[in-house]
């Protein structure tokens, strides 16, 4: 009985630890990968959607991920007074990345 409570107490120990280890901003995070969930905080500080940012720094993997995930393909992120923000097709297309403006438009994206 006494090994079963020592048992015990080092595993509530053990997940107590691990769950301090992680901060509250990467608390959404988890299970997402590194870089997508890098270009969702950047996207959030820059007022952006997620998208149009990965789309912007050319990080397909996110890219694919997020669209697999459920993001709308059209979102724009929090508007500004001053300034429309872009889609990630507008951001292809100024870019001029053809194989991006393919692919998003392959994924149901309209002008």
């Amino acid at each position: 009985m006494k090994k079963f409570c020592v048992y015990i107490t080092l595993s509530i120990l053990a997940l107590t630890t691990s769950l301090s280890a992680v901060s509250r901003l990467d608390w959404p995070y988890i299970g997402v990968p590194t870089r997508v969930a890098k270009v969702m905080k950047q996207s959030k500080k820059q007022r952006v959607s997620p998208l149009a940012l990965a789309a912007s720094q050319k990080d397909y993997f996110s890219i694919k991920y997020l669209l697999d995930h459920g993001v709308d393909i059209h979102s724009r992120g929090p508007r500004s007074k001053s300034y429309k923000n872009p889609t990630a097709l507008e951001v292809a297309i100024k870019d001029r990345n053809i194989f991006l403006v393919n692919y998003l438009l392959e994924r149901g994206a309209k002008e």
